[in-house]
């Protein structure tokens, strides 16, 4: 009898480490890695329908850059905004490839959530300092962060393993500028500014 009990417990042991399923989680927490269901037509009609508020700056008034900081365990550099969603630019600015020849010049740009929030968000732009707007891959003017997605980052220990989701972006931009981003989740709006250079 305790000879089949541990037979039993090794096996169990032996398929976990092997992937035969996740290791369970003690204390009742959930498994942080796991992805809310997929995001219906409706819920993203409802996010998609929100106005744009992005106030363009006064005359002569400076870009003011959201906050920043490094977020422990999420294994990227530094990233912008209040979260539960932020910017992450690879560094202090988005830094503009040569100009297109539609005149426009892009940029990389990965969108991070953070842990706690499992939700959709629907992410828009627009040039504060001057006429123009932004649009991403494709000429789209907005950009659907799924509560699934595939890209990973990070190692066993930080980033996607501990619930970090992030989708990697181009931005296309009218050129150097101050530049304002909207978040829309079901419950409010954020806004994170950059500039790009």
């Amino acid at each position: 009898m305790k000879r089949a009990a541990v037979a039993a417990a090794l096996v169990l042991l032996l398929a976990a480490a092997c992937g035969g399923g996740p290791a369970p989680v003690s204390d009742g927490q959930q498994d942080a890695s796991a992805s809310a269901g997929p995001v219906d037509e409706a819920t993203w009609a409802k996010l998609e329908a929100k106005p744009l508020q992005l106030a363009p700056l006064a005359s002569g008034a400076t870009c003011q850059l959201s906050t920043t900081a490094m977020l422990t365990g999420s294994a990227t550099g530094l990233a912008f905004g209040d979260g539960p969603v932020y910017a992450v630019p690879g560094g202090p600015i988005l830094v503009l490839e040569a100009k297109g020849s539609d005149g426009r010049s892009p940029a990389k740009l990965l969108w991070m959530a953070s842990p706690d929030y499992r939700g959709p968000a629907v992410i828009r732009g627009a040039r504060l300092d001057a006429t123009g707007d932004v649009t991403f891959e494709k000429g789209v003017k907005t950009l659907r962060f799924d509560t699934q997605t595939t890209t990973r980052m990070g190692d066993a220990t930080q980033g996607s393993a501990l619930g970090w989701r992030y989708l990697p972006s181009v931005v296309s931009l009218t050129g150097p500028g101050c530049y304002g981003f909207q978040i829309d989740l079901p419950d409010k709006a954020l806004t994170i500014t950059l500039r790009a250079a």
